[in-house]
């Protein structure tokens, strides 16, 4: 039997804002989504993805620096299937150590999607 995961790659989409990951965030069986150079998203946009996309299985905010520690600690809350998470090359994330983010998301695999 074939099964669909519900996915959305926005990846590269320098018009997306956190306004849109509002409408975004209603998406509740989402389970894959791919941020990476979403480069006007911050913090308040990963939160409404964290408040309503609590399935995910892989987030990439790959190359975001409006998003801190503050988005990491509310995923860690939230997401807890996250077994892909990718943070490389966001600025303003401090805590980012391979070890921190396995400390905190009970079910993550891989803290690298994009090299």
């Amino acid at each position: 039997m074939l099964t669909l995961t519900p996915l959305l790659s926005l990846t590269g989409a320098h018009h997306l804002t956190d306004r849109g990951l509002e409408g975004v965030s209603r998406c509740r069986a989402l389970t894959y989504l791919n941020l990476t150079w979403c480069v006007k998203v911050t913090d308040a946009g990963v939160e409404a993805i964290g408040t309503g996309c609590r399935d995910l299985e892989l987030l990439s905010l790959h190359g975001i620096l409006g998003v801190t520690d503050k988005s990491v600690e509310l995923l860690a809350t939230n997401c807890k299937k996250l077994k892909f998470f990718d943070v490389n090359g966001c600025g303003y994330v401090n805590q980012k150590s391979k070890d921190h983010l396995f400390s905190i998301f009970p079910a993550l695999r891989s803290t690298v999607i994009h090299t």
